[in-house]
């Protein structure tokens, strides 16, 4: 264990005594959000995400996450065989007023901005001294032409099967695949605009409002059908009932 880490044999014990203190808790410790001026005017949003983590209780390490990207990636079927694994375009970085771009610069901006106070600085903390210009960063960012080595994904894809009533939704607003029978789609690829920030928490509520959804129309349709059949049992005892008495009738009148 390093010199003065936090994770030292008392953090250990406590661990292993009652699962508590710093080892039960996630390296990621701190979140920041921040909504930069690139954030058009009528959204109150945040897009950039800031995570500050301990691995080891005397480094940090700091990820920016851009999260109302403009870019857009596409899935795509490579062929007719459903075994054939589907073709996907991230395309990062693609739009063409490079809006992603220059959030994500601002959001590392921000990040240096905290990294440069006199509390960082005093316990040994630096900024990116050798991201000072935006030439320094796209460097960084694209490492060069073929790669972005130095950026990835927060792997929180959505929005290949939005929920909606335009010509561009998969599934309608009760998760049903328009133009099929009997198939849904839940999780998070129905979002049609992604969460600022993490998307655990909502996939559990989509998870929760549409499992609700196949309950509420199983419990519609089998109430059709037992109020169908309770109708058509109802119509029979008055066409008995009827025939009881024309046939009383009949008997009476001979």
């Amino acid at each position: 264990m390093p010199p003065g880490s936090i994770i030292n044999q008392a953090a250990w014990d406590l661990f292993n005594y009652n699962r508590t203190g710093i080892l039960a808790s996630s390296s990621s410790r701190t979140n920041v959000f921040i909504r930069t001026k690139f954030q058009p005017v009528n959204d109150s949003r945040p897009d950039i995400q800031v995570i500050i983590g301990t691995p080891n209780g005397t480094s940090l390490w700091t990820l920016a996450y851009l999260l109302q990207p403009n870019s857009r990636g596409r899935v795509i079927l490579a062929s007719r065989d459903p075994t054939d694994a589907p073709i996907v375009q991230m395309n990062y970085f693609s739009d063409p007023a490079s809006h992603d771009v220059n959030t994500l610069m601002e959001g590392i901006r921000r990040v240096n901005q905290i990294f440069s106070t006199a509390p960082m600085h005093n316990s040994g903390f630096h900024s990116f001294s050798n991201l000072s210009d935006d030439i320094e960063f796209k460097n960084y960012l694209y490492g060069n032409k073929s790669s972005t080595a130095n950026s990835n994904s927060g792997d929180h894809f959505t929005g290949t099967c939005k929920m909606g009533i335009d010509s561009m939704a998969v599934v309608d607003p009760r998760l049903r695949v328009r133009g099929i029978v009997g198939l849904r789609v839940i999780d998070a690829s129905i979002m049609p605009f992604i969460t600022s920030g993490n998307t655990q928490a909502p996939v559990y509520m989509i998870g929760e409002k549409g499992a609700q959804m196949i309950l509420d129309d199983n419990n519609s349709t089998g109430t059709s059908a037992a109020s169908s059949l309770h109708r058509s049992y109802n119509f029979s005892i008055v066409i008995i009932f009827y025939l009881v008495f024309y046939i009383s009738t009949l008997i009476k009148q001979h």
